[in-house]
This record gives C-alpha cells, sequence and structure tokens, in this order.
C-alpha cells in the first residue's frame, strides 16, 4: 500500500506498534485484521516490491492496493472495483468526478466486482450492470456486499449488541457512510452523526467535541459511540484520553461477502490464475 496521510517515508514494513501515523490508516488496518500476511507501505510500488521479497524471500503472492494506475509495475491480473450506487459508468474524470483516468481504462481489468450492492440482487439488474459497465469478453463480473458483525469495544475487544441503545453517535472519516448508515437505520437507535473527510487525522478538540456530544446524550438514555475498523486506527491515537474520560467508543467490523455462486467463482479463477502463473 502507499501508506495514505502517513508521516514516515519511504519502505517500511507495518510491524507491531506501528500507528496510523507511521504507516496509514488502511495498512495498519489491514495489519490488525489479518496479522498472518505481511503488509508493507512505499510511495513507489517497483521500489517496495523487491525490497518486501528480499525481507521476506518466501513470498508467493503480492497483492497492490489502490495501484491501477501505477504503471511502473505489471500486474499478472488487474481487479477493479465499482460502487453499485456510484458505477465508473456513470462518472467522470477529476476534479468533475471521481475518475482517476478514461473509462476506457476499464478495459484493462480483468476481473471487476461491483461492491456495496443491496441484499436482494435480480438477474434482471445483474444483466442492466453488465451492459451498463460494458463488460468485455476478456473480464469476470461479481457481485459483492458489506456485512456487518457484532461490534467490540476499542479498547477491551468486549462485544456489545447495538440494539440496546438509545443513541449512537456514528464517527466517520470515510469515503462513503451512506451504506453503512442504511445498515445501522435498521438498529432502532437514533443515529447521531460526526462524519470528516477520509482518512481525517482527528484532533485532541475533535475529540473533545465527541466526549461533549456523548455527555450530552447520556445523560437522559442509554448512549454509545461508534466508529468503523478503519477510523478506529486513529481514534486509537487518543487511547489516554478515552481512558481518562471512559469513552464507550465501539468498533463496527466489516466483511466483504459475494452475492450468489460469486464467491465460488471469484475464487475459482483467483486460484486457476496462480497454479497457471509462469514467469
Amino acid at each position: 500500500s502507499r501508506g495514505y496521510k502517513r508521516k514516515s517515508r519511504g519502505y517500511r514494513m507495518v510491524r507491531r506498534g506501528d500507528t496510523a501515523l507511521t504507516v496509514g490508516d488502511e495498512p495498519l488496518q489491514y495489519f490488525l485484521k489479518y496479522p498472518q500476511i505481511g503488509v508493507a507501505v512505499s510511495e513507489s510500488r517497483s521500489i517496495g516490491i523487491p525490497l518486501m521479497l528480499s525481507e521476506q524471500p518466501n513470498t508467493q503472492v503480492i497483492l497492490l492496493d489502490d495501484s491501477y494506475q501505477h504503471l511502473s509495475v505489471t500486474p499478472y491480473l488487474n481487479i477493479l472495483l465499482t460502487e453499485f450506487d456510484a458505477p465508473y459508468s456513470n462518472d467522470i474524470l477529476l476534479p468533475a468526478g471521481r475518475l482517476r483516468e478514461w473509462k476506457s481504462g476499464a478495459d484493462r481489468a480483468d476481473i471487476i466486482i461491483v461492491s456495496k450492492c443491496p441484499e436482494n440482487l435480480s438477474l434482471e439488474t445483474k444483466t442492466l450492470m453488465r451492459d451498463q459497465l460494458e463488460i468485455k469478453p476478456h473480464q469476470a463480473l461479481y457481485f459483492s456486499k458489506y456485512r456487518y458483525d457484532q461490534p467490540y469495544h476499542l479498547l477491551t475487544g468486549m462485544r456489545h449488541q447495538l440494539n440496546q441503545y438509545d443513541n449512537i453517535i456514528l464517527v466517520t472519516a470515510i469515503a462513503n457512510e451512506s451504506y453503512l448508515l442504511t445498515h445501522l437505520s435498521q438498529s432502532g437507535s437514533d443515529i447521531h452523526t460526526m462524519t470528516y473527510e477520509d482518512h481525517h487525522v482527528f484532533s485532541p478538540h475533535e475529540v473533545s467535541l465527541l466526549k461533549q456530544q456523548y455527555d450530552h446524550l447520556a445523560q437522559d438514555s442509554k448512549t454509545i459511540i461508534l466508529t468503523t475498523e478503519k477510523d478506529a486506527t486513529r481514534l486509537i491515537l487518543h487511547r489516554e484520553y478515552i481512558e481518562e474520560n471512559r469513552l464507550p467508543i465501539l468498533v463496527l467490523p466489516i466483511h466483504v461477502t459475494f452475492l450468489d455462486q460469486d464467491g465460488n467463482r471469484f475464487n475459482q479463477q483467483i486460484q486457476e490464475a496462480l497454479l497457471n502463473f509462469k514467469y
């Protein structure tokens, strides 16, 4: 990964004791969620890959995060993600839109995954999406959704049930929280949002504002603070303040699951590609 917004520079393996400031929030999230894999950051993937291989020579697969336009590295397999509610086919180039290159760049993808899909997606809708994205003969198309697990306490790891709280203060600094809000609407709680731009590093003042909001709501009703796994890597930078003020911050785990039999097909395609790999 690039390690966006980290304070360090150059190549670096993520290790125990690192923070979002030293390696970036997403690499730290990967490291904490999947401790069995090696995670490294480098502004230049073409420099970072040889260094990673020299440090971990038994590495068999390297997964590059957010590197579709990193053309100094020729990938063996290109996987492109696009959101169900905001497909690249409906978007335009920066700065007016979100695209980093022309839509025709999607032709380089071997696999296209439509993410954040509704729970029940009809065959007709899938077919319309395939036509809209103009899927090429060499490309495989899959559909996925998010699954949220039972939240756990930021400091203790203890699991909690959200439906026992009257108020949920949702603190996020992610690209799009609409999918999460739809999920939380089923909890029966009143949702109060504190929203920041993606990858935002929370300041001491902002954490104190969070405490004020919690103290106000907790006076009359059962209240909890909720955040994402990605945002938790930046909130934990204020561990001492959170401990001193006993702020009940829960972290909502997230998993990606495929719709229907797409998961089996995706795994099979990846497995076959790796088994057939030749230098």
